[in-house]
């Protein structure tokens, strides 16, 4: 470090005001030495919560899938770190299942792996040098690492660790609540308790106290997982859910959830949280199709949950990258005001020279700036999807 403050205090060799080259110099060594804080801490912190066996890793495995797909219009580059063998792993899992021009009449029992522990995957986000977008020419300097804390669905229902995931709730920036779709609108919501609709609503209400905390804006994220046979239905001219069954699964999804909705508008919450319901089709070319129990069953296992190919079968997930971009927008608007708050006078409104000259050095050492990540991020406003298949932000203004 000590190397990278002397070549940078010697831009500075014929200047005359010490006190700029000070600051700069000060603003160099915070930069650097948050980027090596951020090795263990991350800038982005999502926590999952849901029932057991809902699917978690999976949808983060299409998630990851479908996000480069859909931001080529960007420089923006993710990249797995750690614990990738468990999301190449889920994402293979899928395509698996259609490897062998598989007929829509054939049966398919998904996998059915659960969570053992509390684990968690980070995601890398840097900036490449151009659209290529190759993982080997990104700029130099401050990646951001996004952390997924995926809270195993026994925690939850058991009730178990519970000051843990206390404290993990509270350094989280967004909630991700995972909903087995199927569970919640097949027989009459007969087996939607499954889903741990109270105990999640429980574990909320107990560790959100958003005017106590430090970090207390928080986006909240619903997200119907497994909607495949009911978007079909939704699209499907001859169906009697024709043009309307996703948004029965929206309002399904406030009805079952109503407390916690009832908790986030209170009228001294609402300011600090943002709410959107984002149902995704988690494979696509397989939907729901039977319970194998009997009727007066009062729960029902994975392996009695029968699902069929589709007409067209094949790995094709839609909807997946969604929480991925709201989770960056409602991150983007935060740099972005931090960004603002340290380049600019708050008096004069006018720019800071240190922040200028800061810049300049930057660009200089091809080193990544803040502002690189605003403009790059902003872009992903044109790939957010709102008011289509159920797709709804309820509350907040840090998405838009």
């Amino acid at each position: 470090m000590a190397g990278i403050t002397k070549k940078i205090s010697g831009f500075f060799k014929k200047k005359s005001n010490n006190k700029i080259k000070e600051e700069i110099v000060q603003e160099a060594v915070q930069n650097i030495s948050k980027t090596v804080k951020k090795t263990t801490e991350p800038d982005i912190q999502v926590m999952m919560l849901g029932a057991r066996r809902v699917g978690k890793t999976s949808v983060l495995a299409s998630m990851i899938n479908q996000f480069n797909n859909v931001t080529d219009g960007t420089n923006l580059i993710l990249t797995k770190e750690n614990s990738a063998r468990a999301i190449d792993d889920a994402l293979d899992s899928m395509k698996s299942h259609f490897l062998n021009n598989p007929s829509d009449y054939d049966e398919v029992r998904m996998d059915t792996l659960q969570t053992p522990g509390f684990e968690y995957f980070d995601l890398r986000l840097s900036i490449a040098r151009s659209v290529s977008k190759s993982h080997e020419d990104t700029k130099k300097g401050m990646s951001r690492i996004i952390r997924f804390k995926d809270c195993a669905g026994e925690w939850i229902s058991n009730y178990t660790n519970k000051k843990e995931i206390s404290m993990e709730i509270e350094k989280s920036d967004v909630i991700i609540i995972a909903i087995d779709s199927v569970l919640l609108m097949e027989k009459k919501r007969k087996y939607n308790k499954q889903n741990a609709v109270e105990n999640v609503t429980n574990f909320i209400k107990e560790n959100l106290r958003p005017q106590e905390g430090a970090n207390n804006h928080k986006m909240v994220l619903f997200v119907p997982l497994k909607c495949e046979k009911y978007y079909w239905q939704d699209k499907n001219k001859e169906s009697i859910y024709y043009g309307r069954r996703m948004n029965e699964l929206n309002q399904a999804v406030k009805e079952e959830y109503h407390e916690l909705f009832s908790f986030f508008q209170k009228p001294n919450y609402k300011q600090y949280f943002d709410v959107a319901i984002l149902p995704i089709l988690t494979i696509g070319g397989i939907e729901f199709f039977e319970f194998t129990v009997d009727k007066e069953a009062k729960e029902v296992g994975s392996e009695n949950i029968i699902y069929h190919y589709t007409k067209k079968p094949a790995f094709n997930p839609k909807y997946c990258e969604q929480p991925l971009i709201y989770t960056l927008l409602f991150e983007y608007k935060k740099i972005r005001n931090e960004y603002e708050n340290k380049a600019y006078n708050k008096n004069t409104n006018k720019r800071k020279i240190t922040a200028t000259i800061w810049e300049w050095i930057q660009d200089k050492c091809e080193w990544v700036k803040d502002y690189d990540y605003i403009s790059e991020m902003k872009k992903l406003e044109d790939c957010i999807k709102e008011n289509v298949d159920g797709i709804e932000i309820v509350q907040g203004s840090s998405i838009r």
